[in-house]
C-alpha cells in the first residue's frame, strides 16, 4: 500500500489528530459526519482492494 493510503487508512481506524486533520480538509460538515460514522468500513475497503490489485498485478507479473 502506498504511503499516503496507509497513513489514511490507519487514520481512519484509530482516530486521534490524523483523523481531526483529515476531517477539517473534507470542509463540509455533512462530509465530515458520514466519514466519522463510516470510517471503519472505508479503512477496510481501502486495505481489501489494495490487496486485490497487489495479487493482479503479481499474476500479470508471472505471466509475462
Amino acid at each position: 500500500m502506498g504511503v499516503k493510503k496507509s497513513v489514511f487508512a490507519y487514520a481512519l481506524k484509530y482516530g486521534g489528530e490524523l483523523l481531526e486533520e483529515l476531517l477539517e480538509y473534507l470542509g463540509k460538515k455533512e462530509y465530515a459526519d458520514y466519514v466519522k460514522e463510516n470510517r471503519l468500513s472505508i479503512a477496510n475497503f481501502l486495505e481489501e482492494t489494495e490487496l486485490v490489485v497487489d495479487f493482479y498485478v503479481y499474476r500479470i507479473l508471472i505471466n509475462l
